[in-house]
């Protein structure tokens, strides 16, 4: 699987080229015209939620208004965005669309542009992360599988590696345990 992911500026300046087979998506909202036309389709699923964003955009206007240092990362960390876009990516629609993304990107190279260059404070790092954790090889690591009811009674089936719990006992000696939203501590 082939899942980069790049800034609207660099593609706009042709920093960055993706070949010609590559789709290129946005995972933003709303597309001026001119940034409409460097992406293949809009996936408005993989980004913030409105009003994670707006919280965040709140925080970093007060931030810079008083003066502080690198307001950009004082509004990420005080909104918590990273943990609660990770959340936001379990919901229905957005687990359809990295679904949809897997498959493309395993017949042709796939890149994710955002808004921007700093990767450390947008969400493309995210769900580039969520996609390299849902291709990964084998299982899990123990402990950090997300269950589901599977469609034999009793299965259970991990929705990041798509290892069935039974596997993960029988042949990777893993321990499985279950509560309410995985089996995270």
């Amino acid at each position: 699987m082939s899942v980069r992911g790049t800034h609207f500026t660099a593609l706009a300046s042709s920093e960055v080229v993706p070949s010609e087979h590559a789709r290129v998506f946005a995972i933003a909202r709303d597309l001026p015209d001119w940034a409409d036309t460097l992406v293949d389709r809009t996936l408005p699923h993989l980004a913030p939620p409105e009003s994670l964003e707006n919280a965040r955009s709140r925080v970093e206007d007060a931030a810079d208004t008083d003066g502080v240092d690198n307001a950009l990362a004082i509004s990420w960390e005080s909104t918590g965005f990273e943990t609660r876009f990770r959340s936001y990516l379990q919901s229905s629609g957005a687990r359809e669309v990295l679904s949809q993304i897997q498959s493309d990107a395993s017949q042709r190279p796939v890149w994710l542009v955002s808004w921007r260059s700093d990767d450390r404070y947008d969400h493309r790092r995210i769900v580039l992360e969520e996609l390299q954790r849902r291709t990964q090889d084998g299982p899990c690591a123990e402990g950090r599988h997300e269950w589901r009811r599977g469609s034999v009674v009793g299965a259970l089936v991990c929705d990041i590696c798509g290892y069935s719990s039974q596997s993960v006992t029988d042949w990777h000696g893993q321990v499985v345990r279950v509560s309410y939203g995985g089996d995270r501590q």
